[in-house]
């Protein structure tokens, strides 16, 4: 059951990762907006000149619940939200309105890191899937790596049997 968790979890990271490189590469050419209105909550993600820009503002005034998606051709000005426009490459923002009910909280980061961080588990599971083919067709403990061809019957190192071992 851990495995197939893992499994999942990792094909999720792989398409995150996909779909993250897949915007950085639009972002050049197209701006795209999601928002999504959860009754005071709205969440809006913002992807444009290779950076990805997430603002959440809790509000009084925003009743009801949808989701909108936007894509704006940067070529004519393209669109950026007025909080949006002037974000660094690393950025967070706390911001007040008027309004002492309204605030916002704004994170700006490049397409890279998303790409990277989503790229972590495909990669670690990789990693695992070569060491753990290594040793079977190794003769290698899979516990503990230790060549077991000079000790057939258990393994010295970690004390597994054979029979448990496969060898």
């Amino acid at each position: 059951m851990r495995r197939r968790s893992l499994n999942l979890l990792t094909a999720l990271s792989l398409l995150v990762c996909v779909a993250a490189v897949a915007l950085w590469v639009r972002s050049g050419f197209v701006t795209d907006t999601l928002e999504i209105n959860l009754g005071r909550n709205d969440i809006e993600i913002q992807s444009f000149h290779s950076r990805c820009v997430v603002m959440w503002t809790r509000s009084l005034y925003q009743p009801g619940t949808r989701v909108r998606w936007e894509s704006f051709d940067n070529a004519n000005g393209g669109y950026s939200d007025f909080r949006s426009k002037d974000f660094g490459r690393f950025d967070a923002r706390w911001w007040s309105f008027r309004d002492p009910d309204s605030t916002s909280l704004d994170l700006a980061f490049p397409h890279g890191c998303v790409a990277a961080v989503a790229a972590l588990g495909p990669v670690i599971d990789l990693a695992r899937l070569r060491t753990r083919r290594r040793r079977h067709a190794g003769s290698l403990c899979p516990t503990c790596g230790y060549d077991l061809r000079a000790t057939p019957g258990r393994c010295p190192e970690c004390g597994r049997s054979a029979a448990e071992v496969g060898a």
